[in-house]
């Protein structure tokens, strides 16, 4: 077919001779090439009929480019007649084809003509159904789809490509509302949460609530966007209108993609920092007894299900940075902190794992802020870690501490190891009198970096010797 060029894709690539021409003309270009599409279709279709038009459905991808065109070309008062006989086109294998084509021309038409074929009481509802996924997604047709097919409303939901940045804030609702009625919470959410400062935090807050009892059917077809499930959590938090509480279940169930950007897990750090409690279960899920024991399991998970599961649980308690005790403005309440701490240990001492317990209050600690009087840790940090005084939360504190560092890239003479030495070494000194055990632990950290200092500076002397980079 001669016209086959037209139709293989959407966009046909400009000729090498049109990319040189510095003053090419691409917006005629494009002009001309619609026209081109028209008038093959036009003749195809004057010559063939609907067999003309899905001949070119059939040898290319630009189905809606047909739509558009045959909109273009067919005689006022035709459309429904049009429409009709490729609802009814008997290869079944062609539909999802000819409905590409359908949305462009039903997207072209005008509103008279479009109401006039969306109200059409003739067509069966499975045509009917067909024609409104086609329309626009609009209040309108909604409205339509009310009035005149209201057997179909529910199918259409359950069906209809989701599509809202559009829309004004009532129709946003109005869309939330009826998705969500159609089961469909994944896919309500996939389609406003790049929006959803957009949306009313009410609103938001039902479509996140509605995710945690979707449907195993559709989480295999829809995957969320951890970072768009940040931003609406954040919006909601702003409003106040869900309960921490539900934010954290939110958090804890995207964790993996909600740890390594902007937005954290706020509301799981506020619900620990605020419950002793939330702490010790994970330690007992995480942690066997100090004898070396474990508790039974459960629950029926399989193997890879609970290691995927604690693995989670792991990463939580790697996360956490908020020091129970904090206020709003960044201070901590010694008094506070050293009473969550109290109940930490106690609920964790009763369970068997009070080394496990030591070990993760360290490494939380260490995440500690410097104190306004310029040393390190926080002085209500101190006064904790020398309230607890024991060899596991001081082996925490140090992982913690070397973990927070990150990766860390050392050039060529640089003297990082030393520095860091010198930095814990003095505010170790700055704070011996009166927290020893926090100093004694700043001066190991200090020591072992040191020790790090002489293996790099070895190692760089060995490397030029050799006369490796």
């Amino acid at each position: 077919m001669r016209h086959r060029w037209l139709f293989a894709d959407y966009y046909i690539p400009e000729t090498r001779g049109e990319i040189e021409d510095e003053k090419f003309d691409f917006e005629a270009r494009d002009k001309r090439i619609t026209k081109a599409r028209e008038l093959a279709v036009s003749e195809l279709f004057g010559e063939r009929g609907l067999d003309g038009v899905v001949a070119l459905l059939k040898i290319g991808k630009a189905h809606g480019a047909v739509g558009q065109a045959l909109g273009q070309v067919i005689e006022l008062g035709k459309e429904a007649e049009i429409v009709s006989g490729l609802l009814a086109w008997p290869e079944s294998e062609m539909a999802p084809t000819i409905d590409s084509c359908l949305l462009s021309l039903i997207h072209r038409a005008d509103a008279e003509v479009r109401e006039s074929l969306l109200c059409d009481a003739s067509r069966s509802d499975d045509y009917a159904l067909r024609l409104f996924l086609a329309a626009p997604f609009e209040r309108s047709t909604w409205e339509t789809i009310e009035r005149e097919r209201p057997s179909i409303s529910r199918n259409y939901w359950k069906k209809v490509a989701l599509q809202p940045w559009h829309l004004e804030a009532s129709d946003l609702s109005y869309m939330i509302d009826r998705a969500l009625g159609a089961d469909r919470p994944l896919a309500t959410f996939q389609a406003v949460g790049g929006i959803a400062k957009k949306a009313d935090p009410t609103d938001m807050t039902r479509v996140l609530r509605a995710i945690l009892s979707a449907q195993a059917e559709e989480a295999e077809k829809v995957r969320i966007d951890a970072w768009h499930i940040g931003e609406a959590l954040a919006a909601v938090a702003i409003d106040d209108v869900m309960p921490v509480a539900e934010r954290a279940q939110l958090e804890f169930l995207f964790l993996d993609g909600l740890r390594h950007d902007q937005h954290g897990i706020p509301a799981l750090e506020m619900l620990i920092a605020n419950d002793p409690g939330e702490f010790v279960n994970l330690v007992k899920l995480l942690f066997k007894r100090d004898d070396g024991s474990s508790d039974p399991a459960d629950d029926d998970a399989s193997p890879e299900q609970r290691q995927a599961f604690l693995t989670k649980v792991w990463n939580l308690l790697d996360e956490l940075a908020r020091i129970p005790g904090t206020r709003d403005d960044g201070s901590i309440d010694a008094t506070a902190l050293l009473a969550w701490i109290v109940a930490a240990r106690e609920g964790c001492a009763a369970a068997g794992r009070q080394d496990s317990c030591d070990r993760r209050i360290g490494n939380l600690l260490a995440k500690s802020p410097a104190g306004k009087d310029g040393y390190w840790p926080h002085p209500a940090v101190r006064d904790a870690l020398d309230a607890i005084g024991t060899e596991a939360v001081k082996s925490g504190f140090h992982i913690g501490k070397f973990n927070s560092r990150g990766v860390v890239y050392r050039a060529q003479g640089e003297g990082q190891e030393r520095d860091l030495a010198t930095k814990f070494r003095g505010d170790g000194e700055a704070i011996r009198i009166d927290h020893p055990f926090t100093a004694r632990c700043l001066f190991e950290l200090a020591a072992d970096y040191e020790h790090q200092g002489q293996w790099h500076d070895t190692d760089e002397a060995v490397r030029k010797r050799l006369g490796r980079p």
